[in-house]
Protein backbone atom coordinates (compact mmCIF):
# COMPACT_ATOMS: atom_id res chain seq x y z
CA UNK A 1 0.00 0.00 0.00
CA UNK A 2 1.39 3.45 -0.62
CA UNK A 3 1.01 5.26 2.21
CA UNK A 4 3.38 8.74 0.69
CA UNK A 5 2.64 11.49 -1.71
CA UNK A 6 5.50 12.66 -3.34
CA UNK A 7 7.01 15.18 -5.58
CA UNK A 8 9.20 13.07 -7.52
CA UNK A 9 10.32 15.52 -9.41
CA UNK A 10 12.83 16.65 -6.09
CA UNK A 11 13.65 13.19 -5.88
CA UNK A 12 17.10 11.86 -6.41
CA UNK A 13 18.09 9.03 -4.48
CA UNK A 14 16.06 5.79 -3.57
CA UNK A 15 16.55 2.20 -1.69
CA UNK A 16 16.79 -0.13 -4.34
CA UNK A 17 16.12 -3.63 -2.86
CA UNK A 18 11.95 -2.56 -2.86
CA UNK A 19 11.90 -1.00 -5.66
CA UNK A 20 8.51 -1.40 -7.32
CA UNK A 21 7.65 -0.25 -10.48
CA UNK A 22 3.65 -1.00 -9.77
CA UNK A 23 3.63 0.81 -6.61
CA UNK A 24 6.32 3.88 -7.92
CA UNK A 25 6.28 3.75 -11.58
CA UNK A 26 7.56 7.41 -11.34
CA UNK A 27 11.07 6.46 -9.93
CA UNK A 28 11.93 3.25 -12.12
CA UNK A 29 14.70 5.92 -13.92
CA UNK A 30 16.05 7.21 -10.34
CA UNK A 31 18.96 6.29 -9.55
CA UNK A 32 19.81 3.68 -6.58
CA UNK A 33 22.19 5.13 -3.87
CA UNK A 34 21.28 2.43 -1.30
CA UNK A 35 20.85 -1.57 -1.78
CA UNK A 36 18.87 -1.87 1.24
CA UNK A 37 17.30 -0.53 3.97
CA UNK A 38 20.20 -2.47 6.00
CA UNK A 39 23.12 -1.61 3.66
CA UNK A 40 25.35 1.42 3.27
CA UNK A 41 24.25 4.63 1.81
CA UNK A 42 26.36 5.49 -1.58
CA UNK A 43 27.06 9.19 0.32
CA UNK A 44 28.93 10.31 -2.80
CA UNK A 45 26.32 9.91 -5.12
CA UNK A 46 23.95 11.82 -2.64
CA UNK A 47 26.30 14.50 -2.61
CA UNK A 48 26.67 14.56 -6.60
CA UNK A 49 23.50 14.35 -6.67
CA UNK A 50 22.65 17.27 -3.91
CA UNK A 51 19.11 15.72 -3.15
CA UNK A 52 16.36 17.73 -1.67
CA UNK A 53 14.25 14.42 -0.55
CA UNK A 54 15.88 10.77 0.07
CA UNK A 55 13.15 7.94 0.20
CA UNK A 56 13.59 4.64 1.82
CA UNK A 57 10.98 1.96 0.68
CA UNK A 58 9.99 -0.20 3.39
CA UNK A 59 8.01 -3.33 3.89
CA UNK A 60 6.73 -5.03 6.92
CA UNK A 61 8.57 -8.20 5.15
CA UNK A 62 11.79 -7.34 6.13
CA UNK A 63 14.47 -9.67 7.63
CA UNK A 64 14.54 -10.08 11.61
CA UNK A 65 18.02 -10.13 12.13
CA UNK A 66 19.29 -11.41 15.58
CA UNK A 67 22.98 -11.02 17.05
CA UNK A 68 23.75 -13.81 19.85
CA UNK A 69 26.67 -12.38 21.64
CA UNK A 70 28.56 -13.04 24.77
CA UNK A 71 31.47 -11.48 27.35
CA UNK A 72 33.11 -14.67 27.09
CA UNK A 73 33.96 -17.75 25.68
CA UNK A 74 32.37 -21.04 26.65
CA UNK A 75 28.70 -19.85 27.23
CA UNK A 76 26.60 -21.64 24.78
CA UNK A 77 26.82 -18.39 22.26
CA UNK A 78 26.83 -20.62 19.43
CA UNK A 79 24.53 -23.42 20.96
CA UNK A 80 21.95 -20.36 21.58
CA UNK A 81 22.12 -19.13 17.81
CA UNK A 82 21.97 -23.01 16.23
CA UNK A 83 19.28 -23.96 18.36
CA UNK A 84 17.04 -20.69 17.72
CA UNK A 85 17.87 -20.78 13.67
CA UNK A 86 16.91 -24.99 13.91
CA UNK A 87 13.79 -24.34 15.54
CA UNK A 88 12.14 -21.27 13.26
CA UNK A 89 13.44 -23.58 10.13
CA UNK A 90 11.87 -26.45 11.54
CA UNK A 91 8.87 -24.19 12.31
CA UNK A 92 8.49 -23.25 8.32
CA UNK A 93 10.34 -20.29 8.56
CA UNK A 94 13.32 -19.02 6.54
CA UNK A 95 16.54 -18.97 8.57
CA UNK A 96 19.81 -18.11 7.97
CA UNK A 97 22.75 -18.32 9.99
CA UNK A 98 25.69 -16.67 10.36
CA UNK A 99 28.73 -17.25 12.08
CA UNK A 100 30.65 -14.62 12.47
CA UNK A 101 33.72 -16.18 14.68
CA UNK A 102 36.05 -16.15 11.81
CA UNK A 103 38.89 -18.52 12.40
CA UNK A 104 37.42 -20.30 15.12
CA UNK A 105 33.62 -21.18 13.71
CA UNK A 106 32.53 -24.17 15.20
CA UNK A 107 28.39 -23.59 14.25
CA UNK A 108 28.24 -26.48 11.39
CA UNK A 109 30.04 -29.00 13.68
CA UNK A 110 27.30 -28.33 15.85
CA UNK A 111 24.66 -29.06 12.65
CA UNK A 112 27.19 -32.18 11.67
CA UNK A 113 27.60 -30.78 8.55
CA UNK A 114 30.63 -31.13 6.25
CA UNK A 115 30.99 -27.87 4.71
CA UNK A 116 33.03 -26.88 1.17
CA UNK A 117 33.32 -23.29 1.75
CA UNK A 118 33.25 -20.51 4.04
CA UNK A 119 33.53 -16.53 4.40
CA UNK A 120 37.49 -17.29 3.94
CA UNK A 121 36.77 -18.37 0.33
CA UNK A 122 34.62 -15.04 -0.09
CA UNK A 123 36.88 -12.67 0.82
CA UNK A 124 39.93 -14.16 -0.38
CA UNK A 125 37.77 -13.72 -3.88
CA UNK A 126 37.31 -17.28 -4.70
CA UNK A 127 33.59 -17.89 -3.96
CA UNK A 128 30.71 -15.80 -4.25
CA UNK A 129 28.22 -15.51 -1.37
CA UNK A 130 25.92 -17.63 -2.92
CA UNK A 131 29.00 -20.76 -3.10
CA UNK A 132 29.23 -20.01 0.65
CA UNK A 133 25.71 -20.48 1.97
CA UNK A 134 25.39 -24.04 2.61
CA UNK A 135 21.23 -25.55 3.35
CA UNK A 136 21.12 -27.76 6.24
CA UNK A 137 18.43 -30.64 5.93
CA UNK A 138 15.72 -28.50 7.95
CA UNK A 139 16.26 -25.75 5.26
CA UNK A 140 18.37 -23.40 7.62
CA UNK A 141 20.92 -21.63 5.38
CA UNK A 142 24.37 -21.76 7.20
CA UNK A 143 26.95 -19.00 5.93
CA UNK A 144 29.95 -20.66 7.88
CA UNK A 145 33.30 -19.08 9.66
CA UNK A 146 36.02 -20.56 8.55
CA UNK A 147 38.04 -22.27 11.43
CA UNK A 148 41.95 -22.50 11.85
CA UNK A 149 42.64 -20.06 9.30
CA UNK A 150 44.72 -17.63 11.17
CA UNK A 151 43.88 -14.59 8.87
CA UNK A 152 40.47 -14.74 9.21
CA UNK A 153 40.85 -13.63 13.25
CA UNK A 154 42.52 -10.60 12.14
CA UNK A 155 40.26 -8.98 9.09
CA UNK A 156 39.62 -5.40 9.29
CA UNK A 157 36.65 -3.52 9.17
CA UNK A 158 36.60 -3.05 5.54
CA UNK A 159 36.55 -6.78 6.11
CA UNK A 160 33.75 -7.13 7.84
CA UNK A 161 31.97 -5.04 6.41
CA UNK A 162 31.87 -6.38 2.87
CA UNK A 163 30.52 -9.83 4.78
CA UNK A 164 27.99 -8.00 5.80
CA UNK A 165 26.99 -6.10 2.76
CA UNK A 166 27.57 -9.57 0.56
CA UNK A 167 24.25 -10.72 2.79
CA UNK A 168 21.80 -8.27 0.89
CA UNK A 169 21.79 -11.35 -1.53
CA UNK A 170 19.49 -13.61 1.43
CA UNK A 171 17.63 -10.49 2.24
CA UNK A 172 14.48 -11.56 -0.42
CA UNK A 173 14.71 -15.27 0.45
CA UNK A 174 14.87 -15.27 4.66
CA UNK A 175 12.72 -14.19 7.02
CA UNK A 176 15.34 -14.33 10.05
CA UNK A 177 18.83 -13.95 10.36
CA UNK A 178 21.19 -15.26 12.77
CA UNK A 179 24.76 -13.60 14.01
CA UNK A 180 26.67 -16.15 15.71
CA UNK A 181 29.50 -12.97 16.93
CA UNK A 182 32.78 -13.57 18.87
CA UNK A 183 32.71 -13.36 22.20
CA UNK A 184 34.16 -10.79 24.25
CA UNK A 185 34.08 -6.75 23.19
CA UNK A 186 36.39 -7.18 20.26
CA UNK A 187 35.74 -4.59 16.67
CA UNK A 188 34.09 -7.92 15.29
CA UNK A 189 31.69 -8.47 18.05
CA UNK A 190 30.43 -4.68 17.88
CA UNK A 191 30.37 -4.34 14.42
CA UNK A 192 28.16 -7.28 13.86
CA UNK A 193 25.83 -6.70 16.95
CA UNK A 194 25.96 -3.37 15.70
CA UNK A 195 24.49 -4.34 12.08
CA UNK A 196 21.73 -6.34 13.60
CA UNK A 197 18.24 -5.26 14.77
CA UNK A 198 18.65 -7.32 18.18
CA UNK A 199 21.27 -8.74 20.51
CA UNK A 200 20.70 -11.65 22.38
CA UNK A 201 23.43 -11.32 25.54
CA UNK A 202 24.43 -14.68 26.76
CA UNK A 203 25.21 -14.79 30.30
CA UNK A 204 26.43 -17.37 33.21
CA UNK A 205 24.37 -17.63 35.75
Amino acid sequence: MRMLDINSSVVVGVSGDFYDDMLWPEFTETKIIQQSAHSEIDFEALLDSRPHVYIVFATNGMVDTNAIASGKGGVGKTSLAVNCAVKLSLGNKRVALLDADFGLANAHIMLDQKVSASISDLLDGTCEINQVIHETPTGLKLIPGGSGVLELMNIDSKKRWEVIKSLDYLETDIDFLFVDTPAGASDSSVEFAAACDKIIIVLVG
